[in-house]
């Protein structure tokens, strides 16, 4: 077989198993011919500064850092010629991670091989899990910079679909305020995609999960105010007992989930179930009960506290 054959083969064959897995994302693949060293090289871009990491088999092969234009290179040398299930993922500034993408590729012997134009996927974080029914969810992230950033809400416990776009900034963040009045209440998941000024689109971010719940009821203090006179006691005699009705506090309202300025007992299952799946999900916004930027033991105390009152 004459060189130029073998090249057009190798160029062939790399670029069909050079594709992600279930993945619509758009690369470039390129094969020189070297001496000696079999190499993988891969590129792209992510959100500014971000960590990028490489790994195969469960095991870290490298890792880089994305410049302040959010472009990255990372180089590996050495590597075994056959088929490699490579994993990509990163860490932007606020150390939120994307999704993983993988990449099914076949190294020859004595080449290097290059992916490029690899977009890593959006981070994505939500203001909440409950939200009361009309008030705005906070959906934001870190992408590519002047990137066209697509958010897609699917419910999940009924038939709903819609998606929104915005734009990254020149820092990569990038934020959309969905307004929830229109939705149903019940389960919902967001995802989002990155796409670039120059055509390329990445993968699904992780998705997030979020419930609309019933607002809770306010009620407006009257305008003036009547006083009850204190009721006269006399020796030897014994009145009823002043009872009080304890009002809930603001922030245990979404742990109400009928509504009835208590938390019973009848709801310690649902309660805690709730604030265990915020603390799992890093939703402090919701879950720290003693707004001291911490969601932790001292807050599930205090949710504790509350019930039966």
């Amino acid at each position: 077989m004459d060189k130029t054959l073998h090249v057009f083969l190798v160029l062939f064959l790399g670029t069909l198993l050079f594709l992600p897995r279930f993945s619509l994302a758009q690369t470039e693949l390129t094969v020189s011919i070297q001496v000696g060293d079999t190499i993988l090289t891969l590129s792209g871009r992510t959100s500014p500064n971000a960590q990028v990491t490489v790994k195969e088999n469960g095991s870290v092969l490298g890792t880089t850092t994305a410049d302040s234009q959010g472009l990255f290179s990372k180089s590996l040398l050495a590597q075994d010629p056959g088929i490699h299930s490579i994993d990509l993922y990163a860490a932007d500034s606020n150390n939120k991670t994307t999704s993983t993408v993988t990449y099914s590729v076949s190294l020859t012997l004595g080449t290097e091989t290059t992916l490029s134009n690899i977009i890593l996927p959006p981070t994505i974080t939500l203001s909440g899990e409950g939200i009361a029914k009309g008030d705005n969810l906070k959906i934001s992230g870190s992408a590519v910079p002047s990137s066209t950033v697509t958010i897609f809400i699917n419910g999940t416990s009924h038939s709903y679909s819609t998606s929104k776009s915005t734009t990254s900034g020149s820092d990569g963040t990038w934020e959309y305020n969905f307004g929830t009045g229109d939705l149903a209440l019940g389960d919902y998941k967001v995802e989002a995609k990155t796409s670039t000024t120059d055509g390329y689109q990445s993968e699904s971010s992780e998705i997030k999960n979020f419930k609309i719940q019933t607002a809770p009821t306010t009620t407006t203090a009257p305008s003036s105010v009547t006083s009850t006179p204190t009721p006269t006691s006399y020796p030897g005699e014994v009145g009823p007992t002043p009872t009080s009705t304890p009002t809930l506090p603001s922030f245990l309202q979404p742990f109400d989930f009928d509504n009835s300025g208590h938390l019973e007992f009848g709801e310690i299952f649902g309660t805690v179930k709730l604030w265990v799946d915020l603390w799992r999900g890093k939703t402090s916004e919701t879950c720290d009960l003693n707004k001291d930027k911490l969601c932790n033991i001292f807050d599930f105390s205090i949710l504790l506290y509350y019930i039966g009152k």
